[in-house]
């Protein structure tokens, strides 16, 4: 993982081989000898002194220069703000969820209290 600190952010650099991979889940490799390069944007989530610094951070994507076109910066800007949106649809779900399941649980020991 390279980060570098600037005066008012922190740079965050992530280094894919082809553009597909930029969103994949990738398991630990413990035999890599990169093992805490970010190879992916849903590694940054597993990193939680990065979340914190989100909203001043810049994030620098390497690409093999096959990759890259004059649409490049366009298309990652476009992905990453779906691939955002999505993740937050998916823990609201989550949470609407998680909430159905307090509230029973709560209904079910009050009414076991109010028995008792």
């Amino acid at each position: 993982m390279d980060m570098t600190a600037s005066s008012s952010s922190t740079e965050l650099t992530v280094r894919v081989p082809n553009l597909r991979d930029l969103f994949s889940e990738r398991e630990f490799d413990p035999f890599a000898d990169d093992a805490d390069a970010l190879q992916s944007i849903p590694q940054i989530t597993r990193f939680p002194n990065l979340t914190s610094d989100l909203a001043t951070m810049q994030l620098r994507i390497l690409l093999p220069s096959e990759e890259v076109s004059s649409q490049t910066q366009a298309r990652v800007e476009f992905a990453i703000q779906r691939y955002c949106s999505h993740k937050l649809a998916e823990l609201r779900f989550e949470m609407e969820g998680w909430r159905r399941e307090a509230l029973s649980a709560f209904l079910w020991g009050f009414a076991f209290f109010a028995i008792s």
